[in-house]
């Protein structure tokens, strides 16, 4: 499935010999001790202190501080490693060191889903929404874990706020299409939403407008409009998404 699906605070304790550059001259600066002591508490404090601060600001554009940009660094890259516990201690420290640090809030609670920490993680996403409250990101992530806790209600809830605040979000319409095809068995409504997401996706020149033009044409195929099927199956398979085979023997794809 699509973004939406592809797309959750307990504190552990610090690999420090996984952090060696913090206790080493780096490049551009020299981190005495009082630098150090600061950063060490950064991991060590409880990112639940954070929630006692809440600050609405947009969402950061400038630079940050490099040691907090080399911190966020290291977190993404843990995190594509598949390296969940460190990517959150330093998304963690990131987000202690600067609290509106908006990214780094919703990565730790997606790195918290990937853990099944789905409480830490819903934790992370309405904070992030106190903080920035125009965000999209956080708002599709508490659909998804309410599509995995099978609160669907509450999902289709998210997804409309998302699209409240930003009409041309995909994902927005994807996230309700998939929950009306899949949980709610409402064909109508989720050819109607999978149609909007791939106009949107189309203008974005996505790469998963294929996938989408697959779901509308399921949709149609469900509705037993077989015209639309077949026309929105083969623009699927023309962006080489893979139909299944019992679709291209039906409507001799």
């Amino acid at each position: 499935m699509v973004a939406v699906v592809r797309r959750l605070l307990l504190l552990r304790k610090c690999d420090f010999k996984f952090y060696p550059w913090l206790f080493y001259r780096a490049k551009d600066k020299i981190f005495n001790i009082n630098m150090r002591l600061f950063i060490l508490a950064a991991f060590l404090l409880p990112l639940q202190l954070i929630s006692q601060i809440v600050v609405t600001v947009p969402r950061y554009s400038g630079r940050r501080d490099s040691t907090i940009e080399r911190l966020y660094t290291f977190g993404k890259k843990s995190f594509e490693s598949k390296s969940y516990n460190h990517a959150a201690n330093y998304y963690k420290a990131c987000v202690n060191l600067d609290s509106n640090f908006i990214d780094a809030i919703d990565n730790l609670g997606l790195t918290f889903r990937r853990l099944g920490k789905l409480d830490s993680a819903v934790y992370c996403y309405k904070l992030s929404i106190k903080k920035y409250p125009k965000g999209t990101a956080a708002r599709l992530n508490l659909g998804v874990i309410c599509q995995l806790q099978k609160k669907y209600t509450e999902a289709l809830a998210y997804y409309k706020e998302v699209l409240r605040i930003d009409s041309n979000e995909p994902e927005g319409y994807y996230g309700n299409a998939h929950i009306y095809h899949y949980y709610l068995i409402d064909y109508s409504l989720s050819a109607k939403n999978y149609l909007e997401a791939a106009k949107k996706y189309k203008a974005k020149k996505s790469r998963y407008l294929s996938e989408c033009y697959y779901h509308v044409g399921l949709s149609y195929h469900y509705l037993n409009k077989t015209k639309n099927a077949k026309r929105y199956l083969l623009l699927a398979k023309a962006l080489e998404y893979k139909i299944d085979d019992k679709l291209v023997k039906l409507y001799q794809l």
